[in-house]
């Protein structure tokens, strides 16, 4: 079975909405582990040594062949299967599998500004209660330590955004690649689905609520309640048995948003000066994307 299309990221450009938005199409199916990074991590070493590495890696990771198929188990023929996978964005080894796996894979690309990326990237983190450092320009410039010490990528803060050395190889390596704005996407968000229906050959028959915005950074005002949320309890599984998962998924999703204190990008401006710099190429790549009418 060859997997028809890639959700590659990267990450807090708005993938993970457009992943549940992706699964209320009956024409698509992509499975309940959102991001396995099968054909970034297979035949690799799991032994990262940032904070929760192990245990996130363990969480979202599917390493085997058979294991990764069996995501699949239960689609149907008429169906294109498609994995949205964040960190394959700025990953040559997904690149190079994916390749091999599917030549004629569809590559969908959703790039957003990328001091505003890598500024969520960090409240992500922060959020999560990884990211310990208080400032973010800080904690941006040690991405690459961090890398070398063995942390695992999410941990990378500057290359997601690097999209003038990405973006590049994935149109060289694949005939197929779409790539779309974020605004547009969470602002328009009927149009933009539209569009990935043309790009993906089905039907446009997805259900989109500006409502369900999925994965917001932020600091939250209880850590314990991101906590015992993200945790798999006897209450999680209990649950599990009366209630359909995605409709628990909206509920937490409710739940999380409410606990979460957005943070402002105009509080550090010295992040922002020195990420100009940093992503210039990045940034004019970026504003001189196609925009849709709105």
């Amino acid at each position: 079975m060859k997997i028809d299309f890639f959700l590659v990221g990267p990450p807090k450009c708005g993938t993970t909405t457009a992943y549940h938005w992706l699964k209320t199409n009956p024409s698509i199916f992509v499975p309940n582990v959102k991001e396995p990074h099968f054909f970034q991590f297979k035949n690799k070493s799991l032994a990262y040594s940032g904070l929760g590495d192990r245990k996130r890696l363990d969480r979202m990771v599917v390493q085997e062949e058979d294991a990764y198929l069996g995501l699949y188990e239960s689609k149907n023929e008429e169906q294109l299967c498609g994995d949205c996978s964040t960190m394959y964005f700025y990953s040559e080894d997904a690149i190079r599998e994916i390749k091999l796996h599917n030549p004629q894979a569809k590559i969908i690309i959703v790039l957003r500004n990328p001091i505003e990326r890598a500024f969520s990237h960090y409240m992500h983190q922060v959020r999560d209660g990884y990211e310990k450092k208080s400032d973010p320009l800080s904690s941006f410039l040690l991405s690459t330590a961090r890398i070398q010490k063995g942390y695992m990528p999410f941990w990378d803060y500057i290359s997601p955004g690097k999209y003038s050395q990405w973006l590049p190889k994935w149109k060289a390596s694949f005939d197929h690649v779409l790539v779309l704005d974020y605004k547009q996407l969470m602002g328009n968000s009927k149009e933009t689905m539209s569009e990935i229906a043309r790009f993906l050959g089905v039907t446009d028959d997805f259900q989109t609520s500006s409502d369900q915005v999925f994965n917001q950074s932020g600091h939250p005002k209880f850590p314990w309640l991101n906590r015992i949320l993200k945790r798999k309890t006897w209450g999680h599984q209990l649950l599990a048995k009366v209630m359909p998962q995605e409709q628990r998924v909206l509920i937490k999703n409710k739940i999380l948003n409410k606990n979460n204190r957005k943070a402002r990008l105009r509080d550090y401006p010295a992040f922002s000066g020195r990420l100009n710099k940093i992503y210039e190429s990045d940034i004019i790549l970026y504003e001189n994307l196609p925009k849709q009418s709105e």
